[in-house]
């Protein structure tokens, strides 16, 4: 009996010993991996994150460490990118009932497309992604989610509450798809919001009118200057 106690109470520890370091302390094993030139003892941490908040459903850790682990690959052997991409391909097609989260990974796909046009010829069953449509419907729903539901893969901007602190402004900026955000903003009495994202557009559409507003003395320069930016994903400029 006493030796049926021990094999139990060795059975009720073990999920534990497997499964109870925090994030914190796996990005840390991670960071020290990465500092000490391990990139196999860092892809572990890596995984190891992957594979937690994928069982929990922690979307913002398993973005950030899937791009963070991409990054290492490719570092390691520049080949890994295109399996790494296809990974993420498998995981964006494999999410049905979640919009939010479906546009989230088609703008971080688009994005790596943007940066590696190698990756538009792609093996059968792979093919590049295209730029996500912010539909009004969509927009309402990245609204309705708040940004730091996504971190860490979300960092969340000085401006971010202009916004109302919410994941629509991060992937239209990274998408540098600002009409449909001004539209939105606009339609839901968020005008500071909707002067912002109009005044990118406008940017974006004429390089005339970009060198008029960054000049110092147009007021609306000021405002985009102070105010210009919501929160963005830290990845996105370097990934993978």
């Amino acid at each position: 009996m006493k030796r049926s106690y021990v094999i139990l109470l060795m059975m009720m520890m073990m999920p534990f010993g497997l499964f109870g370091q925090t994030y914190q302390a796996l990005w840390n094993k991670a960071a020290d991996a990465e500092k000490k030139d391990l990139p196999q003892t860092q892809l572990a941490a890596l995984r190891q994150i992957v594979e937690k908040a994928g069982r929990e459903r922690a979307y913002g850790q398993l973005l950030k460490a899937e791009l963070k682990a991409a990054q290492v690959e490719a570092s390691v052997a520049p080949d890994s990118l295109l399996p790494a991409v296809e990974r993420l391909q498998e995981r964006c097609a494999a999410i049905k009932d979640d919009a939010v989260l479906k546009a989230v990974y088609q703008t971080v796909l688009w994005q790596i497309g943007q940066r590696h046009q190698s990756l538009s010829s792609l093996p059968a069953g792979g093919q590049q992604a295209e730029k996500p449509v912010l539909t009004p419907q969509l927009c309402r729903q990245l609204a309705e989610v708040k940004d730091e539901t996504y971190e860490p893969f979300v960092i969340t901007g000085a401006d971010s509450k202009v916004f109302g602190h919410d994941l629509l402004s991060i992937v239209g900026y990274a998408l540098g798809d600002y009409k449909p955000l001004s539209d939105y903003y606009a339609a839901v009495g968020n005008r500071p919001a909707a002067c912002l994202t109009a005044l990118e557009y406008l940017k974006s559409q004429s390089s005339t009118l970009n060198s008029q507003l960054s000049t110092p003395s147009t007021p609306s320069s000021a405002a985009m200057r102070t105010c210009r930016r919501p929160g963005r994903w830290p990845w996105s400029a370097t990934t993978p």
